[in-house]
């Protein structure tokens, strides 16, 4: 399959680089490209805002992002900073409920949005992509409940708070 990879269009070569997406055959891979969004976000800018409904999943291409949430005493404390391949935002997408975290560029950036109307339809045509699958492929901080997910940050145990 590697091979036919090669013959993929970029928004489809950089779909096949996502844990979620490896399993797709490259006509699959193709008809997802194609519902995809190109956007791009100067440093400093903010993809979302922690309590923003989830509406799109993004894929990292090109720079880098910086999840945050705010902590108890509002100070901003940093989750994560993904490089390109990550994906993010899809806990948000799939339950279409609050963003867990905030999403800001680091750097000049581009992203690859699949909005969540598109990606419920994809999960409905393609169920061998379904949550358990992608779930296991890394931890995520946003699965935890707010108290329980700022603790963690926190560096506290869910039980102290």
């Amino acid at each position: 399959m590697s091979a036919e990879l090669n013959t993929l269009s970029d928004e489809a070569q950089s779909l096949a680089r996502v844990p979620l997406f490896k399993r797709l055959e490259p006509h699959e891979l193709e008809k997802l490209a194609e519902e995809i969004d190109q956007v791009n976000y100067k440093a400093g800018e903010t993809i979302f805002n922690e309590h923003d409904r989830g509406d799109a999943l993004y894929i990292l291409e090109r720079g880098s992002v910086r999840i945050w949430v705010m902590d108890e005493d509002v100070n901003e404390v940093t989750l994560a900073e993904l490089q390109p391949g990550a994906f993010f935002g899809e806990l948000a997408v799939l339950d279409r409920g609050e963003r867990s975290s905030s999403a800001t560029a680091i750097v000049d950036s581009h992203l690859h949005r699949l909005s969540s109307d598109d990606f419920q339809t994809f999960l409905i045509e393609h169920p061998d992509c379904s949550t358990s699958k992608w779930k296991q492929s890394r931890p995520s901080v946003s699965a935890l409940p707010t108290r329980s997910r700022r603790s963690v940050v926190l560096g506290h145990s869910s039980s102290s708070t």
